[in-house]
């Protein structure tokens, strides 16, 4: 027996970062349009009511890039004969072991497996060719959070004290398997300390990053500034001139895709297929390449902006 509404969202709404934005924006969406949708969060306590919910709706949305949850919850889909659909939030291709067995039998069981670049879309194609390439970005239908007003004034104040105010994100600190930053905070610290005429904001609403570097370091330079505490990134956005994506791996960032809504300069690095209007920087070990990049800015326009809202998307494969 089926229940009345069409979809099953299953996801994470927090803490902030790229995969909870996206989701909270997928929901706000549904709602404005009226769409009949279920949401359950994405909790291993929440896993029976999420296997029964499956079983008597339509057809369900999972969003996650944890390997052994998704192969679970795709495998009983398959068995069950419900309709799936994945968005995988992550890089595809990197892991070994169980993982990579995992990654296969999950992109290889759902029946849309959706990817964020062309270079994850290549990888699963050869597993599954329902395989498609839809942007995780979702231009907010509610209006953001004002930043505090203390906090504004800090970035105002690090704005008129510097030649470009760059800003940077990074939900919590994580590392690849051999210890290097994914998010590239401590390349972006060395490099910031050298250019003391520039100014960079890290949000980094975990404050494990700030922690991190303090110990570290003992002190930070004046030039850089880190929001430690839950905030709205898009407001940081508004207020700089130029981000900075620094990561050694990458799905489909939803802060890049901002920036180019908000029409900010974007530096990333070249680990995946980037937008166009991107300035792209060689991930070398030594940092160098995206030292000389930030020190070499200029602000430049851009292009008619393209189609960025993937919610569009979404509902072709809803419907």
């Amino acid at each position: 027996m089926r229940d009345n509404y069409k979809l099953l969202i299953i996801g994470k709404t927090s803490p902030i970062g790229g995969v909870t934005v996206h989701v909270n924006r997928l929901i706000q969406s549904l709602n404005v349009n009226g769409y009949p949708f279920q949401f359950i969060e994405l909790t291993l306590g929440n896993l029976p009511k999420i296997f029964w919910s499956i079983f008597r709706v339509q057809k369900f949305h999972l969003h996650s890039s944890r390997l052994s949850l998704m192969c679970l919850i795709a495998a009983f889909s398959k068995i069950i004969g419900s309709k799936s659909i994945l968005t995988y939030h992550a890089e595809v291709g990197i892991y070994k072991g169980v993982n990579k067995c995992f990654e296969k039998y999950a992109i290889r069981w759902i029946d849309i497996p959706i990817m964020l670049n062309h270079k994850s879309l290549a990888f699963a194609k050869a597993l599954n060719p329902s395989a498609v390439q839809i942007s995780s970005f979702i231009p907010p239908v509610i209006e953001e959070t004002e930043l505090k007003n203390n906090l504004i004034e800090q970035i105002e104040n690090l704005k008129k004290n510097t030649t470009f105010l760059f800003c940077t994100n990074a939900f919590k600190r994580f590392t690849m398997p051999d210890g290097r930053d994914v998010y590239g905070i401590g390349k972006l610290i060395d490099s910031f300390h050298r250019l003391p005429h520039l100014g960079l904001i890290i949000s980094d609403p975990s404050g494990e990053n700030k922690t991190y570097h303090l110990k570290k370091l003992k002190s930070l330079p004046q030039n850089i500034m880190f929001i430690d505490y839950p905030h709205s990134f898009i407001e940081v956005l508004k207020r700089s001139n130029c981000m900075i994506r620094a990561t050694l791996t990458d799905g489909d960032s939803i802060s890049i895709k901002e920036a180019i809504y908000l029409k900010k300069n974007v530096i990333c690095s070249d680990v995946v297929s980037r937008p166009a209007p991107c300035i792209i920087y060689k991930n070398d070990l030594d940092g160098s390449s995206l030292f000389d990049t930030i020190k070499n800015f200029q602000p430049t326009s851009f292009p008619e902006i393209p189609n960025l809202n993937g919610f569009v998307d979404l509902l072709e494969i809803y419907n």
